[in-house]
């Protein structure tokens, strides 16, 4: 049994081992005083009386400890243990200084008592609790039930019990994320349909753009080749010995009309920007003109022998400044440039650009009258000329046609 239970004591010193074998203990009476240890997480024990000795040293009072006490312990205990003094008196006639010593002692009783309350009772904080301790078994502790009652819980329930609060924990982040990830998917549907709307009409606005570009081309197209025919007809003959003698246009079909009353049809695709449906690749193979659009769509169209299309540049070419010299064209037997581009007005706007080869060596530039860049040609390379601002386009394909046989 624990050496304190069933005694009124005092605790009156506490102080770590530390190791030491040697303390301080001026103050203590010897005549009552109980001298303990305790190890680690352990209840304090008496020490031994031949594990320890007192003495006075230049007027101090120490204590010493010995033996396998100094290792084991993590803290040293003064304590005071007091033997109840207080006794009846059962004399008819009492005496009075007899009478006085046993009210001494009742009264010394009675301090020690409450001296120990003060310092060694346990306080309860609230009426409703309870003043009963259960009765623990080995490895068990006290908890306080759902019905506010102490009961012996054994540490091996733990498990179980922490497993529980997990489960239940468990549940409620489960539902959380839930109402979470519900709530941030509705707010990121709503703005990427937003964003879509958005989108297709901008979309909308600038197919309409395209599509009025590109009846313009076609209209601007067929007036500078009939223009050139006009110009260069006996030029224009090939082994058939007939030459083309007007090129119409209506909507997006184009009718080539020869001298020798022979006249060929054939559907110009639709000129589209930079994000739309342009021309994939030209080849001429057979006396046959191959059209090839981006999404893999085709047309040929039957050309004159001696007539040969060639493509010099097919993709993206940034060009900025006052003048530049941007292509080697690496032949001089062109009678025919043309030239898709991009130039930055209110918004990117596709543009072409014809440059035709006559007999003075003076190159045609055909485009707006408002424009303010000029295409020149100087030993086979072109060049952009800008007459009153910087140049700021991108040149994204150029074809030139060649004539090899004449007659």
């Amino acid at each position: 049994m624990d050496f304190k239970t069933g005694k009124i004591i005092e605790i009156v010193r506490e102080f770590l081992a530390n190791g030491e074998d040697k303390f301080e203990i001026n103050g203590v009476d010897l005549s009552k005083a109980v001298f303990m240890y305790r190890e680690r997480n352990t209840s304090f024990i008496p020490i031994l009386r031949g594990n320890y000795s007192t003495n006075i040293e230049n007027n101090n009072l120490y204590l010493n400890i010995t033996g396998d006490v100094i290792a084991k312990a993590y803290e040293y205990q003064i304590i005071y243990t007091s033997d109840m003094k207080a006794g009846k008196y059962l004399e008819e006639y009492p005496e009075l200084k007899v009478l006085v010593s046993k009210y001494n002692d009742l009264v010394e009783d009675i301090t020690n008592i409450i001296k120990y309350i003060k310092t060694s009772g346990v306080k309860i904080d609230s009426l409703k609790m309870t003043q009963v301790l259960t009765s623990l078994e080995p490895n068990t502790f006290w908890v306080m039930n759902s019905d506010e009652k102490l009961e012996a819980f054994p540490i091996g329930n733990l498990n179980s019990k922490y497993q529980e609060m997990v489960a239940k924990l468990k549940k409620e982040v489960e539902e959380l994320i839930k109402t979470t990830k519900e709530k941030a998917l509705s707010d990121v549907n709503s703005s990427v349909a937003s964003k879509l709307n958005d989108f297709q009409s901008e979309l909308s606005k600038k197919l309409i753009e395209l599509q009025t570009l590109s009846d313009s081309l076609k209209s601007d197209l067929s007036t500078a080749i009939a223009k050139y025919i006009a110009d260069n007809r006996d030029k224009l003959k090939g082994d058939r010995g007939a030459g083309i003698t007007s090129i119409t246009a209506v909507q997006n079909k184009v009718t080539v009309n020869y001298d020798d009353s022979k006249s060929t049809v054939f559907t110009v695709p639709t000129v589209a920007g930079r994000d739309g449906q342009g021309i994939k690749d030209l080849s001429y193979t057979n006396n046959k003109l191959k059209i090839t659009m981006s999404d893999s769509s085709s047309k040929e169209v039957e050309i004159k022998s001696g007539i040969s299309l060639k493509k010099i540049f097919l993709g993206e070419m940034h060009i900025i400044g006052s003048s530049k010299d941007f292509l080697d064209l690496g032949t001089s037997n062109w009678k025919i440039i043309f030239i898709n581009f991009l130039k930055q007005e209110s918004f990117p706007k596709t543009k072409n650009a014809i440059i035709f080869k006559n007999d003075s060596n003076t190159y045609n530039f055909f485009s707006e009258n408002t424009s303010k860049y000029d295409l020149a040609i100087k030993n086979n390379k072109i060049t952009f000329v800008s007459q009153h601002e910087p140049i700021e386009i991108i040149i994204l394909s150029v074809y030139i046609m060649e004539w090899w046989k004449w007659e």
